[in-house]
């Protein structure tokens, strides 16, 4: 394996998860969802280097616009794995354009001032 190809999986994982924002510069967002969930991190005294892998997912829900069952885009929640949590993952839940709703942790990962569940 090359030493360069761990770094692509993040990469398209992150412009994956954001290819369903409704923008007309679907490009332009997509790069600003990590800029804000690694400002947000970093405001929250996560250092950037404790990041090992940021992976977005989609958040859908109402009812079906179609008959192929797609629901509507709602958001997205990052997830970041870090290398000071043992088990688990700080999550950003962002709105479709990419505006911060709420930052909690998940499973072994506690970190200071953030909701736990």
């Amino acid at each position: 394996m090359r030493w360069w190809a761990p770094l692509l999986l993040p990469v398209s994982v992150i412009l994956s998860g954001c290819e369903g924002m409704q923008s007309t510069d679907k490009a332009r967002q997509a790069r600003s969802c990590p800029d804000v969930v690694y400002a947000r991190a970093e405001q929250l005294g996560v250092d950037r280097a404790d990041i090992e892998k940021l992976v977005f997912s989609r958040i859908r829900g109402g009812s079906s616009s179609g008959d192929d069952g797609d629901y509507p885009l709602l958001g997205f929640n990052a997830w970041l794995n870090l290398q000071s949590c043992d088990r688990g993952s700080m999550v950003i839940e962002l709105t479709t354009s990419c505006a911060i709703r709420q930052v909690y942790t998940r499973g072994g990962c506690r970190v200071p001032g953030i909701r736990h569940f």
